[in-house]
C-alpha cells in the first residue's frame, strides 16, 4: 500500500535532493506541510507532481527548425 503522506527524509529520497532542500520547498510554499503531532509530512502526490514539473522540458514559446 502506498502511503498518502511521507516525511521530509522520504520526500528527499524520492526527489533525489537533500532534506534541507525539501524543508526550503515547504518554507517557500512549493510543498504543503501537514503536522501530525510533532511530525512534519507532505503528500506523496504533491512530491511526485513537483518532480514531474521539474522534469518537464522548458518551453521557450517558439519553434526551432
Amino acid at each position: 500500500m502506498t502511503p498518502e503522506f511521507v516525511d521530509t527524509k522520504r520526500a528527499a529520497i524520492v526527489l533525489s535532493i537533500g532534506e534541507s532542500t525539501v524543508r526550503k520547498l515547504i518554507a517557500d510554499g512549493r510543498l504543503q506541510r501537514f503536522k501530525f503531532g510533532a511530525a512534519t509530512r507532505v503528500r506523496l502526490a504533491d512530491v511526485l507532481a513537483w518532480a514531474a514539473l521539474q522534469a518537464a522540458p522548458a518551453r521557450s514559446g517558439t519553434l526551432q527548425t
